[in-house]
């Protein structure tokens, strides 16, 4: 039973480390976006501003998931019995919600980033010089 208890709690850290250091990347707007930490969503992935401002709006949360699992793997070494489980079940839990917060809020303030000028009315049109000049429809 040690043994397990050892490794959810180090299982634990290591996604705290993972959710702590991506926060902390966030906030200070050092996050790059990629495949793997920080929000990750169809509007937050549009550009590197519209990412970075999701991320650090979501950043305190996820350094908070991430403070809970400390909390979580530190209360699973501890106690004893079942309240082992409980503290890590809940720890997770609440890590999850805490994290699933923070990122809607950063959604939230990717959709309210403005578009990067040079959008649609300034790509390919079409195959001839002629449609490729014109505007396109709804375009000044």
């Amino acid at each position: 039973m040690l043994v397990t208890v050892l490794v959810a709690a180090i299982v634990l850290l290591v996604l705290a480390a993972f959710f702590i250091t991506a926060g902390i990347a966030g906030a200070i707007e050092r996050l790059p976006r990629n495949r793997f930490a920080g929000v990750r969503s169809p509007e937050t992935l549009r550009d590197d501003d519209t990412f970075r401002v999701a991320n650090k709006v979501a950043a305190p949360t996820m350094i908070g998931a991430g403070t809970i699992l400390v909390f979580g793997a530190t209360g699973g070494v501890v106690l004893s019995g079942w309240l082992t489980v409980v503290a890590m079940l809940a720890a997770v839990v609440a890590a999850i919600l805490v994290a699933g917060a923070g990122a809607n809020l950063g959604i939230r303030a990717a959709r309210a980033v403005p578009a990067a000028t040079g959008g649609a009315c300034s790509t390919c049109s079409g195959c001839s010089i002629a449609e490729a000049c014109s505007p396109q429809d709804g375009c000044a």
